[in-house]
This record gives C-alpha cells, structure tokens and sequence, in this order.
C-alpha cells in the first residue's frame, strides 16, 4: 500500500474543499426516541450494556457491543429491514455468514442509542470521484458530558481522538486530515477482530471524507419513511446530484454485459435521480446542541 498517496492526494484534496456550501441555519435534525425503540433496549440489556456514568461511555461502550456481537459483510444486499430490530434478529452473534455492511450497523447502532435516550444518526461519507464504488456510514452521537458530537465507527468498533485526547466528529476529523494532523484509534479497534493499520484507516477516512449525508429525521425505520429529506453537505462548487449521475454512468457501462441493465433499465433509473432534490445544508447544524 502506498501510503504516500493520503499526503499528495487525499488530504490536499480536503484542503483545497475547505469551505462548504451554505444552506437553510434555521434547519434542524429531529431525533425521534419512538416507543418502538424500547423493545430492542429490554430484549439486548443495553442498559446494563451501556451502564453507568457520562454519555461518552455510554456510547463507547455501546459501539463496543455492537462490533463484539456483529460482523461486518461489505457484500451483504441489504435485504433485511433497515431497523435495529431486524438487523440484530439476523445478525447478532450469528456469526461471519450472517455479517450487515456500515450502513445496517451503523442504522442499528443509532436506533439503539435513540432508545436509551442518547441522540445519535448515521451518518454517510462519501468520496469526490464518481469512479469510487466504495463509501462508508458511521454513527455520531451527542454526549451531553463534553457537549459535544463525536463519532463513534461500528465498522471498527471505535472512536478516533486528536493528539491531545479529544473525542473527534466527523468534521474535525476532516480538518485534521486536511492538515496533515495525527488522528489516535482507540484500543479496541479493530474489523471483524482483526487488528487495522492505522495509516490505512487514514487514506479510508481521507478519501471518504469529501462531503457528507444524513436523514433529517432519526428514529425508528426512518430511513425508510416518506418525507424525510436526505440533508447534503457538500464544499462549494461540487454538485452532488451530477457526481451521483456519472457514478451511476460508471457502474452502468461497468454492467454492459448484463441484459438486465439495458438501456430501458438505465433511463428509468435516471428519471428517478433526476426527481430527486438534494437538500444542501451547512455543516454547522450537524453540531449544535440538539433540542430536548
């Protein structure tokens, strides 16, 4: 692996996308802490998993859990129910064959906070170029004892710090990779119990960190619902929807050979994405306290 390339690639291209486009302050995330919520809280003990003490070590502990009791399947087709319910029935401790990628975990772990009364979303980072097939979704939640957003990784079991001990969010993981800064791993990560090469993770982070998504809504099934716009962050001067068009283009000639990606398949699901209205906000409302 060269690892030269999170220097001379990655990171300068965060640099260079510093600024982002501004949107609607006023806009706000909903946390939903639905009554649904409290079944997955009794059947799995989370609050004896979570156990006591400040919110921070309620949600390292409960990432721990989760990365302890599921794998993580990058190939899995996402054809269970994307609720915390569902996706703990089929993959806790049923070992690799029944693994869930980022996205299910990431689901799962922030239904799960919700229902022990801690805010939290997933959180999709995705990268610049269009001829990427990888992203990656992880969980921020609030703790209320640093009041503050961190991020916590269900992939990898963990949370990320800067040199001086500080829990890092997403965006300050941005700017520390930008600068060339040191991000600290916590102890326990690790994927699917084996160690992880911190540089790595470096290059992974760096490269998906160009913009970010989220549901405005968070609750149970929500991302799922109707009406529940899907909030962009992206640097300025990048259009999202024309980036989401050629990687679509991308993944489309690279199936050229399959019958049922033919031409009628591929103008059906670009009317689709033609339909769909991103909603650009500023990164600035993913950090404020969240109302009560």
């Amino acid at each position: 692996m060269d690892c030269s390339i999170f220097d001379r690639v990655y990171a300068g291209m965060l640099k260079s996308a510093s600024e982002f486009q501004t949107g609607n302050q006023d806009e706000t995330i909903e946390y939903h802490f639905d009554p649904q919520l409290e079944k997955v809280v009794s059947k799995y003990h989370l609050t004896d998993v979570a156990g006591q003490g400040p919110d921070s070590q309620k949600i390292i502990r409960m990432v721990e859990w989760m990365t302890q009791h599921c794998f993580h399947n990058g190939e899995f087709d996402n054809h269970i129910e994307p609720c915390a319910e569902k996706l703990l029935e089929f993959s806790f401790d049923h070992g690799k064959e029944n693994g869930i990628n980022c996205l299910s975990l990431s689901i799962a772990l922030t239904e799960c906070l919700l229902g022990l009364g801690i805010c939290a979303r997933a959180m999709s980072i995705m990268p610049m170029s269009p001829y990427d097939r990888d992203n990656h979704v992880v969980c921020e939640a609030y703790a209320r004892d640093l009041g503050k957003w961190i991020m916590v990784d269900p992939t990898y079991g963990g949370y990320i710090t800067d040199e001086q001990g500080n829990i890092l969010n997403l965006m300050e993981m941005r700017e520390c990779l930008s600068n060339r800064q040191t991000l600290c791993y916590s102890e326990n990560y690790n994927y699917n119990g084996d160690k992880v090469d911190p540089e790595w993770l470096n290059i992974y982070y760096a490269k998906d960190l160009f913009y970010l998504q989220c549901d405005k809504i968070q609750g149970y099934h929500t991302s799922k619902m109707e009406n529940n716009p899907r909030l962009t962050f992206a640097p300025i001067g990048f259009d999202a929807k024309e980036h989401m068009k050629n990687h679509l283009d991308f993944v489309m000639d690279e199936h050229k050979d399959d019958k049922s990606w033919d031409e009628s398949f591929r103008q059906r699901i670009f009317q689709r994405l033609d339909a769909v209205s991103l909603c650009y906000q500023h990164p600035k409302i993913l950090y404020q306290e969240p109302k009560s």
